[in-house]
């Protein structure tokens, strides 16, 4: 029980840039956890055979078992997204960036319509008061 504890206290995962134009991938769990992470990739990592487009014969999938599953957890990764169900206990994906200059930013925000804000009722903001609102829900702030 104080080695499941101390494994779960213990978990990690990291995507970290590989300095070659790719990432690593690196994580620790508790053995549920990769039974889980194994039951949902594993079905996906069978072998694709492809069709020759020289002469229309089957050649064998050349993906190894790793990049099978590689491609697996990329699959799973994009359905999540595709499929738009975070988890219950998590909070929604954010949905909207803007990006602008700090200039345009600063000076060039005309009055905005903020159609159907429960606060705004649809009337206009000021450009200043715009670039000042608080933003909630499932449009978080993103600094560059």
């Amino acid at each position: 029980m104080r080695e499941e504890r101390a494994v779960h206290l213990g978990r990690c995962l990291s995507i970290a840039a590989d300095g070659a134009g790719g990432v690593r991938v690196r994580g620790r769990g508790c053995a549920e956890d990769g039974a889980l992470l194994k039951a949902a990739l594993l079905p996906l990592t069978a072998p694709a055979p492809a069709v020759d487009d020289h002469d229309g014969e089957l050649v064998p999938d050349p993906r190894d078992h790793g990049t099978r599953l590689w491609d697996a957890l990329v699959a799973t990764a994009q359905h999540a997204l595709d499929t738009d169900l975070p988890p219950a206990s998590h909070g929604a994906p954010a949905r909207l960036m803007v990006t602008i200059d700090l200039d345009s930013l600063k000076n060039g925000l005309a009055d905005t319509a903020v159609a159907g804000h429960s606060r705004n009722r649809g009337r206009r903001v000021r450009g200043e008061r715009g670039r000042h609102r608080p933003v909630r829900g499932r449009h978080p702030p993103v600094g560059l």
